[in-house]
């Protein structure tokens, strides 16, 4: 029987505090795209997983340090149907949740765990836009845009 994709996905780059089989694929997934992704290496992006902030724990937390040494927060929440929005109990709860960190200043993206497992690298891509918008104000494809049109300014200068 052949490997799918996630499984070989999450065997290369394993999460140890993984609770979900879609966290380690979003976790592995994330490590294997992000040198494509174009995140800076300067400011430092910096993915923990099961982090604690208050009473929470988010999935994954993103410290985003800008070279002015500011530091903006990223939480990703990936919702399982077993665990996430089966019972109003629970929506209500997430939904608390997400206003708690809002407050804080965090940025929240939920992806439900279909997301994630049908195609991971859209839902990794979709995270590095947001840290590009958190870092620069603008996405990663106007970002592209703007440094191309800057190149091409230079050449006609010279």
């Amino acid at each position: 029987m052949a490997m799918k994709i996630q499984d070989w996905v999450i065997r290369r780059f394993p999460l140890e505090k993984a609770e979900s089989p879609i966290e380690a694929l979003f976790y592995a997934s994330f490590v294997l795209l992000r040198p494509h992704l174009r995140l800076p290496d300067s400011p430092v992006v910096i993915l923990e997983p099961q982090a604690a902030l208050g009473a929470y724990r988010a999935d994954f937390l993103f410290k985003i340090k800008s070279q002015a040494g500011d530091v903006k927060r990223l939480v990703v929440e990936l919702d399982g149907h077993n665990f996430h929005e089966k019972t109003k109990e629970q929506a209500s709860t997430d939904k608390a949740r997400d206003r708690w960190m809002t407050g804080q200043g965090i940025v929240v993206l939920r992806f439900s765990g279909s997301d994630v497992w049908n195609n991971p690298f859209a839902c990794c891509q979709e995270v590095a836009d947001r840290i590009y918008m958190l870092l620069y104000g603008v996405s990663r494809k106007e970002a592209a845009a703007r440094a191309g049109f800057e190149a091409i300014r230079r050449i006609l200068e010279e």
